[in-house]
């Protein structure tokens, strides 16, 4: 029994050398593999950021062009709402403007008979002033 236990301890060490070259070659292929997937992930994470942030500059441009459209239209709508109010003074200046006229005229009528009431006199000037100044706020709302 004793040279089958020499024999084995010497197969063991022509086991191990004729495993040291295949093992030698698996870690330099391993070594090769790990480089190359290193390479192929820094590459896809350089693609996945570039992609990332061009889908970030292509949102930011959406959302700036559909905030414009809104605010467009906001603005178009608010621009109608203040023109049709214009539009609306406009036309109660026309009406004023003739009521004031109107007084006008009958308070000089008045002013030309001797026998009008002063105290008629003075409540068509105040109608006249109250006029006025409604004249006055109409257009100082229109810009005018």
């Amino acid at each position: 029994m004793l040279d089958t236990e020499k024999t084995i301890p010497s197969e063991q060490g022509v086991a191990d050398d004729s495993l040291q070259e295949p093992l030698a070659s698996l870690t330099v292929e391993l070594t090769r593999m790990s480089a190359e997937l290193q390479s192929i992930n820094s590459g896809f994470q350089a693609q996945l950021k570039s992609a990332l942030l061009e889908m970030r500059e292509q949102m930011r441009e959406e959302l700036h062009r559909e905030f414009e459209k809104k605010f467009k239209k906001e603005l178009e709508q608010e621009l109608e709402r203040r023109m049709s109010r214009v539009k609306q003074a406009r036309i109660e200046i026309e009406k004023a403007t003739e009521a004031f006229e109107t007084v006008s005229r009958e308070i000089d009528g008045l002013l030309e008979d001797h026998g009008t009431e002063l105290s008629y006199i003075m409540r068509k000037k105040t109608v006249q002033s109250e006029l006025k100044a409604y004249l006055d706020g109409l257009r100082y709302v229109i810009g005018d």
